[in-house]
Formats: structure tokens, C-alpha cells, sequence
């Protein structure tokens, strides 16, 4: 079956409202600075991020069979 064509991930510098407390995930240390130097470089609050590069993986993961 041929894969199908993958759009680049690109931040959404939308106006994010704070929500409430969830449940804490934990990360790996080098993924943490990642999503660090992405909030100040973009102004964007963590969980936006992460909101963000989960609804992309989620979106273009392969299915399996």
C-alpha cells in the first residue's frame, strides 16, 4: 500500500487558554528542554505543544494491519 503524503508539523501560534490541572506525564529529560526551548521561542505554553505534536502523531500515524 503506498504511504500517504505527510504534511510538515508546524506550531499553531493560536491564543491558548489556560485549562485546568490534568494528570502529570512524565518525559524523558532531553524531551522536556525540546518542548522548553519551544515555549520561548514561540511564547506558547507547554501544554499547547504538547496538545499539538500529540493531534499531528495521532493524525499521521500509520494504521496497522
Amino acid at each position: 500500500m503506498p504511504r500517504k503524503q505527510i504534511e510538515p508539523f508546524r506550531l499553531k501560534c493560536e491564543d491558548t487558554q489556560a485549562k485546568p490541572k490534568q494528570p502529570i506525564v512524565r518525559l524523558k529529560p532531553s524531551y522536556y528542554q525540546m518542548l522548553e526551548q519551544l515555549k520561548r521561542e514561540t511564547g506558547l505554553p507547554l501544554g499547547g505543544i504538547v496538545e499539538q505534536c500529540i493531534d499531528y502523531a495521532i493524525e499521521n500515524m500509520e494504521k496497522g494491519e
